[in-house]
């Protein structure tokens, strides 16, 4: 009898222990599931999307600490390639709009740093400009900001930087493949700014213009002289 017990009870855990092996190759496949596997703090860094992500908790105290140096680092990182290479080179940074400014800018997101874009060869109207239609105003750079807001959405966006302009960060963004910056110019939302672009926008703007969309529905300052003049058309 107590020999009997005895078997029932290793066989039991034996099961049990294959049971345990399985789940844990079961979950331990998340391991494979990107480049280089996990670190100790259960975690995988993605080269493609500048996300870390844990796929476990491990590590304790010192994981947090270690996330906050990564943080730093990135700052750094970032920091120093704008500041050695100046405005001509090109800098990569994927994250998620956090908040849209206006047209035209919005902060974006990675891991726990947050830096203001402005987007490289346009120029949308701003939040207190109006536009024209059929002798009525329209709050353009609301609705500007309202199509920016729209097309980053809660996904991942990856912008190229070219430079800083007033503490902020200036890239040409994509979402997906599409060139946000030519979609708002595309939509009348945002005209092209030459003095920077090269030329880039210049036939969507036309397109937009010739099908009178966006603010090309009426009549409108471009954005650059309404700062300076701080009216617009019909004000």
């Amino acid at each position: 009898m107590i020999f009997s017990r005895l078997a029932a009870g290793v066989l039991c855990a034996y099961w049990l222990c294959l049971g345990w092996l399985g789940a844990e190759a079961l979950f331990s496949r998340e391991a494979f599931a990107h480049e280089g596997g996990l670190d100790r703090c259960g975690g995988h860094h993605n080269r493609k999307t500048g996300y870390y992500h844990r796929h476990r908790n491990r590590g304790g105290a010192s994981c947090l600490k270690g996330r906050r140096s990564e943080v730093r680092a990135i700052k750094a990182r970032d920091g120093a390639a704008l500041r050695d290479r100046g405005e001509g080179v090109v800098e990569e940074i994927v994250g998620r709009a956090s908040r849209v400014v206006d047209g035209d800018t919005f902060w974006l997101a990675r891991l726990e740093v947050v830096r203001k874009v402005r987007l490289w060869g346009v120029d949308s109207p701003e939040l207190g400009q109006g536009c024209v239609v059929g002798g009525e105003v329209w709050r353009c750079g609301e609705e500007a900001r309202s199509k920016l807001r729209s097309m980053v959405g809660d996904g991942e966006v990856r912008c190229v930087v070219r430079g800083r302009s007033y503490g902020r960060l200036v890239g040409r963004c994509f979402v997906g493949v599409d060139d946000v910056g030519e979609a708002l110019v595309l939509g009348g939302w945002a005209v092209e700014d030459v003095r920077y672009s090269g030329g880039k926008y210049g036939e969507g703007e036309a397109e937009a213009r010739t099908g009178g969309v966006g603010m090309w529905r009426g009549c409108f300052t471009k954005p650059r002289r309404w700062r300076a003049q701080k009216r617009d058309c019909g004000e």
